[in-house]
């Protein structure tokens, strides 16, 4: 798995979370894919998966919150 600096992980997991969120509010969740996000981050599939192993755990951390 890629290692990342702790700098980067903590503000990217951050903006997953914002960029899920305005993507759920506006396509619904059954209609966002990891790959809308990554692309909306420019960041790889591989860095979402470093933070959240699915789409799924994004949602229910949003919910949590």
């Amino acid at each position: 798995m890629m290692e990342m600096n702790q700098k980067i992980i903590q503000p990217l997991y951050w903006d997953i979370l914002e960029s899920a969120h305005l993507f759920f509010l506006d396509r619904g969740f059954e209609k966002t894919t990891v790959t809308d996000i990554c692309d909306n981050l420019n960041i790889t599939i591989s860095q979402f998966s470093v933070l959240f192993e699915s789409l799924d755990e994004v949602l229910e951390t949003l919910w949590t919150r």
